[in-house]
């Protein structure tokens, strides 16, 4: 159903993109990642979560630039203090296909935890399967997947990619796929406006 190409053109050298090889319809699960073969540790096991501090002093404690980078590319930082890093940083392998989803400010799929990718809307094949990086990323992060966005819908956020979960049409729209920490930070939002 899907497959990786290369989008150097688009993004810059290196980056591929994942696509659609058939037609998928909405609501359709896209595929799994295998929790024997990915590329981190469960959701809360400690060997994993780093914090900012001790994320940092990993990546200055590299000598090989290629681990820098894929340590900087692929760690997901998940809430104001934490990092969650590649348990294959060393070797440097690649087995999850969800790191291959770039993002688009109107994404066609939804991943709600690391395991499982489906279609939010219908998909025509040889379509760029995409996720919208706000849904787990907000402005008070260190370590943001980009400063500007360039996914070229007419929808486009530019440089308020992740200030948008600020926003009620943008909350009422898209709180139910967000991650924990941004629904906390909604949530907090929406508490402050009823005081006011």
């Amino acid at each position: 159903k899907i497959y990786v190409a290369d989008i150097s053109e688009k993004y810059g050298p290196g980056h591929r993109g994942l696509f659609a090889a058939e037609e998928i319809s909405a609501g359709e699960i896209i595929f799994e990642n295998d929790p024997t073969t990915t590329a981190f540790y469960p959701f809360g096991d400690q060997r994993g979560i780093y914090s900012l501090e001790e994320f940092y002093r990993l990546i200055s404690e590299q000598c090989d630039p290629d681990v820098k980078k894929y340590l900087t590319r692929y760690s997901l930082q998940y809430d104001d203090k934490h990092v969650i890093v590649p348990k294959n940083y060393l070797t440097r392998d690649i087995v999850d296909l969800c790191v291959f989803m770039n993002h688009s400010c109107e994404a066609n799929c939804s991943q709600l935890d690391v395991k499982q990718v489906s279609a939010l809307k219908d998909i025509e094949a040889g379509s760029m399967l995409t996720v919208d990086y706000g849904l787990y990323n907000t402005d008070d992060m260190q370590l943001l997947p980009f400063d500007v966005c360039r996914c070229g819908v007419t929808a486009c956020a530019g440089n308020d990619v992740f200030k948008r979960y600020k926003h009620h049409d943008w909350q009422e729209k898209h709180y139910d796929y967000c991650s924990p920490y941004v629904r906390a930070k909604i949530d907090e939002i929406r508490k402050q406006r009823k005081k006011a």
